[in-house]
């Protein structure tokens, strides 16, 4: 249909624990807070999901030290990626 725009916005507010970061670590509550804000200005502003995860994984590569690149963690971040582009992601 001509004219028509539809778009999805997306905003996190997981915790630490949600995220599964080291949460034994000072700071954790802040690399949560950064993950939330960063992903979800990537999937924001990214149409292509394969750029989306790419860019996602540079994000959680940066909270490393907080355990965002573990599984566990990288594991939310696929559910998120599945639910936001709809896709079997995990």
């Amino acid at each position: 249909m001509k004219n028509v725009t539809i778009s999805k916005h997306i905003r996190l507010d997981l915790t630490a624990e949600d995220w599964d970061l080291y949460t034994n670590m000072k700071g954790s509550s802040i690399a949560a807070g950064f993950l939330n804000l960063n992903v979800a200005q990537v999937l924001n502003t990214t149409e292509d999901f394969r750029e989306a995860v790419r860019a996602c994984d540079k994000v959680m590569d940066r909270m490393s030290q907080y355990g965002a690149s573990d599984t566990e963690p990288m594991h939310v971040l696929s559910k998120i990626i599945s639910k936001f582009y709809e896709v079997e992601y995990v």
